[in-house]
């Protein structure tokens, strides 16, 4: 039963590491800021991941637990970018790409795997 739940909460949050990671590295994000980045998924994809798991929720609504994930995850990166040091210059708009993609690849992989990742 373990392996199920490092198998289920480990394969999405290092997925999203490395999608999330390397977008916003490749956008300049650098130093404190791709740090945030790499907490805020700490932080949120384990809870997204958890409460769709727990309440059964599939595609298509769990497109509505990822939105209320950009928009915290979009709030976060804009809180920091009042502070000296971090430099997201587009906090929402950055947040929904990268949710987007790393969403993205989830389902594409899901797919690929028939469901069995």
């Amino acid at each position: 039963m373990a392996a199920f739940y490092l198998k289920m909460f480990g394969i999405s949050l290092l997925l999203t590491l490395f999608i999330e990671m390397g977008l916003a590295y490749s956008l300049r994000i650098r130093g404190k800021s791709l740090l945030i980045v790499a907490l805020v998924n700490i932080l949120t994809n384990p809870a997204i991941v958890f409460l769709t798991w727990f309440f059964g929720i599939g595609f298509p609504l769990e497109i509505l637990p990822e939105i209320c994930v950009m928009a915290i995850e979009g709030l976060i990166y804009f809180l920091f970018n009042k502070r000296e040091g971090y430099e997201i210059k587009r906090p929402f708009i950055y947040s929904a790409v990268f949710n987007a993609l790393s969403y993205g690849a989830g389902i594409v992989l899901q797919f690929f795997t028939g469901g069995n990742l």
